[in-house]
């Protein structure tokens, strides 16, 4: 992400059914959680304060591992925005999602610059493919 956003919500792309063989769509990925990775001592004060630290973990557990040469962290701690579930039967190609409800309460100010998208998994087989994904939002005022 090019500058820090309030994200609003993220699309998943991938081929539909009649484009590929039925053994390539069960490499879509299935379920997922977007999570918004906290770079300063600042943002995790101002999650934690929100969340209580519910959502506020390390990422070395992840599937996916970000690495930020800015980080202040060794693992910094990320905020969940959602819990996502691509659907292959629904025909369309590209499905949006929107964070969590919860997320922007309370006047929270979190703006994200870098996120993790962690694959949970996918419609049976041992790999996932995925097409492009879409992170959208409206831009962080200073």
């Amino acid at each position: 992400i090019s500058e820090a956003i309030y994200i609003t919500n993220i699309t998943i792309f991938h081929v539909t059914s009649t484009l590929v063989a039925s053994t390539d769509m069960q490499k879509a990925p299935r379920k997922m959680a977007l999570w918004g990775i906290l770079d300063s001592p600042e943002q995790v004060k101002s999650a934690a304060r929100h969340t209580h630290g519910s959502t506020l973990v390390c990422h070395s557990s992840c599937l996916v591992v970000v690495v930020s040469h800015s980080s202040h962290f060794a693992h910094p701690p990320l905020f969940k925005l959602a819990n996502i579930t691509y659907d292959i039967h629904s025909g369309n190609a590209a499905q949006s999602f929107e964070v969590d409800s919860d997320v922007y309460t309370d006047h929270n100010n979190l703006s994200f610059q870098k996120v993790l998208l962690e694959f949970q998994d996918n419609w049976g087989v041992d790999s996932t493919c995925i097409y492009n994904v879409s992170i959208h939002g409206i831009e962080a005022t200073n």
